[in-house]
């Protein structure tokens, strides 16, 4: 089995710096291969269509860029209820930028962001790698408990609130409080 870091990434689209245009617009889309390698990667059961704009702007005397991009994939997920094909179609932007001078000793410093700003990426100013920078925000897009169209977490056959354990009068003993931190205070007492 080879090492995460043996494997290029799955969506990659170079960028050459130093032939790079004071602002560079792409749109890149991903194949077949691409998002099958992707799906893989965040445990999708499927990916269906990846698409990107991107927009490189140069500043600060081109050694900085600014990368804004808006994005949109369809995806496949399983339902955390009912293990059912979550299907959904994810939007989203997002903004870095890249600093040829971020990452140096300065960096080690504790740094306080005000709402708006950006924290620089650093930059070796020779590549920037837009595809995995809009494989990565989709990874943050994704939701993390998918659900099915109808899914309900309560008991099959009970309307919802039915089935919830810890109600009074669910414990024929009568002992139980409906909160489980109302029994330990009880066990606490106890002891």
């Amino acid at each position: 089995m080879k090492d995460r870091q043996d494997i290029g990434p799955e969506f990659s689209r170079i960028v050459a710096g130093d032939r790079m245009e004071a602002v560079e617009t792409l749109e890149i889309v991903a194949d077949g291969a691409e998002r099958a390698a992707l799906a893989r990667r965040f445990g999708l059961d499927s990916l269906d269509a990846l698409t990107a704009s991107v927009t490189l702007t140069k500043f600060g005397d081109r050694r900085r860029v600014r990368l804004s991009a808006n994005f949109s994939a369809d995806v496949l997920q399983s339902c955390v209820v009912t293990l059912e094909p979550a299907p959904s179609r994810i939007e989203d932007s997002f903004v870095l930028v890249y600093d040829e001078d971020a990452g140096g000793p300065a960096e080690a410093e504790t740094v306080v962001l005000l709402k708006g700003q950006i924290s620089p990426e650093p930059w070796s100013g020779v590549v920037i790698d837009v595809g995995e920078a809009v494989a990565e925000h989709l990874a943050l897009a994704l939701d993390p408990y998918p659900r099915a169209t109808g899914a309900d977490l309560s008991a099959p056959g009970l309307a919802p609130g039915e089935g919830d354990a810890g109600k009074e009068g669910d414990d024929p003993d009568g002992e139980f409080s409906g909160s489980p931190f109302k029994e330990l205070a009880k066990l606490r007492r106890k002891t």
